[in-house]
């Protein structure tokens, strides 16, 4: 073999991602980008769980294998190198429009400045996903589904959000959550924050009739 084994193994995993093939059990990828399907890619998550808490447990750095008293799984030294490497691999992909994914060298753009066109939405997605979960306790997509994707306010189906009735962000029951437009949602916020209610009423109204 001319080339030596880890150049060979990139070669040979991009090769398979290509085809459209899991690199570990050849059958067909089920969810892209990953280079696993999601068998493998779930057996492989348990396994590094597993590892790494092991790791944790015995209070040794997986990267250098040494014993530290810190409460990170890396030792200070490896959290310092590996946050260096991020950042500057990060820099570099961005100084010459390469898309954020480690795995991925296409071209960023057109609707990210960081990410191609074909990671983009499955990064916006697990971005709306983390949000609903820590913001809404993933009762988003259910007020939007319940509300038909319109405004209650005004029947506008451009640029809904989700609005707490009693402005109490940790109250995320169904009956505290309505679907609203950004619209609305700013002139509603600013009625619940001024004084001069009468004044920002008559406001709205020039500007709905003009």
């Amino acid at each position: 073999m001319s080339k030596n084994r880890p150049e060979y193994l990139k070669e040979w995993k991009k090769k398979r991602y290509e085809q459209g093939l899991c690199f570990r059990c050849g059958k067909s990828l089920d969810r892209l980008p990953s280079a696993t399907c999601s068998q493998c890619g779930a057996k492989s998550v348990a396994r590094a769980k597993v590892w790494y808490q092991e790791q944790k447990t015995k209070k040794r750095c997986p990267s250098c294998f040494q014993y530290h008293n810190g409460s990170h799984v890396y030792c200070d030294s490896c959290n310092i190198l590996r946050s260096k490497k991020v950042t500057d691999a990060s820099h570099q992909r961005k100084a010459n429009g390469i898309c954020h994914r480690r795995t991925c060298n296409n071209p960023v753009g057109p609707e990210s400045t960081i990410f191609c066109h074909e990671h983009y939405p499955h990064i916006l997605e697990l971005h709306r996903k983390k949000h609903d979960q820590q913001v809404f306790d993933g009762n988003r997509e259910i007020v939007l589904e319940r509300d038909n994707h319109q405004c209650t306010l005004c029947s506008s189906v451009k640029r809904l959000e989700v609005h707490h009735k009693n402005e109490d962000r940790k109250n995320n029951g169904l009956d505290n959550l309505v679907t609203i437009c950004h619209s609305c949602h700013v002139t509603l916020t600013r009625l619940l924050n001024t004084s001069n209610i009468k004044g920002l009423l008559s406001l709205v109204n020039v500007q709905g009739g003009s």
